[in-house]
């Protein structure tokens, strides 16, 4: 019953994004499912937001090829996209391919400086090549944007465990862990805010509606 409420909701309102990553987050929990919806959403394959949706539930599963050669079609019609630039990076780091996804990386730091959602997967790789100085002027960048961050703290903290400063590793991981939290509660409520106003509208009442006289 969700499933369809949420797939007919892609089908009304194609370019609700929160709608397509909460479809992508049922089909991640419930493998089974995924004929299904794949069958459901078969008139909107030839879409984009259909194939965004795919390369994320293939990021998720770690199913990097396959959600390469769909970033890749999407990358066509969306060539300057940092989305898209994130996400190819986050797929060769997956596949521990480190060198191709700190290109991308690199690429998406040149377009965006003060980008900072996935910096720490790229410091990760920093962290791993033991590329010091590189690691420097990304917490250095990075700690200019917003210090608190969580993507920051982990960045922060990459560069002292990379110094052998430990303790100050730790503690700043701990802080930007904290502050994670705080931010993931202020998220759920504000979801759980928007969720409850999109129950209350016409649009939701009339999917309801639909669907029952469907059964």
């Amino acid at each position: 019953m969700l499933t369809l409420t949420y797939v007919n909701i892609c089908f009304n309102c194609f370019v609700s994004r929160s709608a397509w990553l909460d479809l992508a987050s049922i089909c991640i929990s419930f493998p089974s499912i995924h004929s299904t919806v794949e069958t459901l959403l078969s008139s909107l394959t030839s879409s984009y937001m259909y194939h965004l949706f795919l390369a994320h539930v293939f990021l998720e599963q770690q199913q990097n090829d396959s959600a390469l050669q769909v970033i890749d079609k999407v990358a066509v019609l969306f060539p300057d996209s940092n989305y898209l630039k994130a996400q190819t990076a986050l797929a060769f780091y997956n596949r521990r391919d480190f060198d191709k996804a700190q290109t991308h990386f690199l690429d998406l730091c040149s377009r965006d400086p003060y980008r900072v959602e996935q910096m720490d997967v790229f410091s990760n790789i920093l962290y791993v090549k033991e590329s010091k100085a590189e690691l420097s002027s990304l917490a250095h960048a990075a700690s200019k944007v917003d210090k608190y961050r969580p993507e920051v703290c982990c960045i922060i903290g990459n560069y002292y465990s990379l110094k052998g400063v430990h303790g100050k590793a730790v503690q700043v991981r701990g802080g930007g862990e904290e502050e994670e939290r705080g931010g993931r509660a202020e998220r759920e409520r504000e979801e759980e805010e928007e969720a409850l106003c999109f129950r209350r509208s016409p649009l939701f009442l009339l999917l309801l509606l639909v669907l029952l006289l469907l059964i």
